[in-house]
């Protein structure tokens, strides 16, 4: 492999690639100079870049492969340029700690314990006042038993959580349940929230990605798509808040449905980095008239119809 010049975005791909390949890192603010840009989102700055682009986002984005040689989501996608790689296990390469506990690395607790612990009926920490389904749960729950909503968004604590994990874990340590509601419902689309749940021994609620038995084990939270109503749903998590030993088992419960997949994620993902690099400034997959097209459609908007007519008029050699 010849040298390569590569900017990071990501601070938890910075440190992956780092230790496991020979690449000269480039700042960000220095992107031109980069053989490849490895970028959370692509700006209107970043789409001037000429070099191999990857996209690597935790956000419910369907990837344009016209702006993008090389893509990591969350999509289920039939390609040889796209990586699964749902913000999860993007968390697990910042919080590596956590992962012997989500492997199975982790003390078993019992009802007694839960009693003298779990206090409290359910945590809510949030900022983003979006997502109807999530909302309308608290609201459903908080007419019921008190939800501790400890963030900025529908706050009743008196007090706003400090931000960092550690504030957020023990916090919700103390609550039977925590909410963990994805702000969108996308097949695939699995964010860092059930997993900050887990590694505080309170049950997760879960709604968003419906396969997301796929990855975690379906007996050790409870999925909102399992009720055929909110009603069902609160009926059934109040009287699970009663009782202990049900709460222990579902906490004593393995939770992911695969306990290696985080291993096996590492070395696709090396894999997947190794293609790239060793093809270096070679590794463009984008054709010249899909840059074309990427180019055209971010300055045109993504509207199919001012998309062709913008290319219409260049190929008639109008501006």
């Amino acid at each position: 492999m010849s040298e390569l010049h590569v900017t990071i975005e990501s601070p938890e791909l910075l440190k992956f690639i780092s230790e496991r390949f020979p690449v000269t890192l480039v700042p960000m603010e220095n992107f031109q100079e980069a053989d490849i840009l490895i970028a959370d989102t692509f700006t209107d700055k970043l789409d001037c870049f000429k070099g191999v682009r990857v996209l690597a986002t935790g956000e419910n984005h369907h990837v344009d492969l016209n702006r993008f040689d090389y893509c990591m989501t969350h999509d289920y996608r039939e390609d040889d340029r796209c990586y699964r790689y749902p913000y999860w296990l993007q968390y697990m390469l910042l919080r590596s700690d956590l992962r012997p506990y989500l492997m199975g690395e982790r003390p078993m607790v019992t009802p007694e314990e839960l009693q003298e612990r779990q206090t409290e009926f359910c945590a809510f920490v949030c900022r983003n006042p979006k997502g109807k389904e999530r909302n309308a749960l608290v609201r459903a729950l908080n007419a019921r038993r008190k939800v501790s909503c400890a963030g900025p968004f529908m706050n009743n604590v008196g007090f706003l959580l400090p931000k960092g994990y550690e504030a957020k874990r023990e916090y919700q340590r103390k609550h039977c349940f925590s909410m963990a509601y994805e702000n969108e419902a996308y097949p695939g689309y699995q964010t860092e929230k059930i997993v900050d749940a887990f590694v505080s021994a309170s049950i997760p609620i879960y709604w968003g990605n419906p396969r997301v038995a796929e990855e975690f084990n379906p007996s050790a939270f409870v999925h909102a798509r399992d009720f055929r109503n909110r009603n069902e749903l609160v009926e059934y998590l109040l009287k699970l808040a009663d009782d202990p030993v049900r709460r222990a088992e579902m906490i004593n419960q393995p939770l992911l449905t695969d306990m290696d997949v985080i291993t096996k994620t590492d070395h696709e993902l090396e894999n997947f980095f190794a293609r790239i690099f060793e093809r270096g400034a070679g590794a463009i997959r984008r054709t010249r008239f899909q840059r074309f097209m990427g180019m055209a459609q971010n300055y045109y908007g993504h509207g199919l119809f001012r998309t062709i007519r913008y290319a219409s008029r260049r190929l008639r050699g109008k501006k």
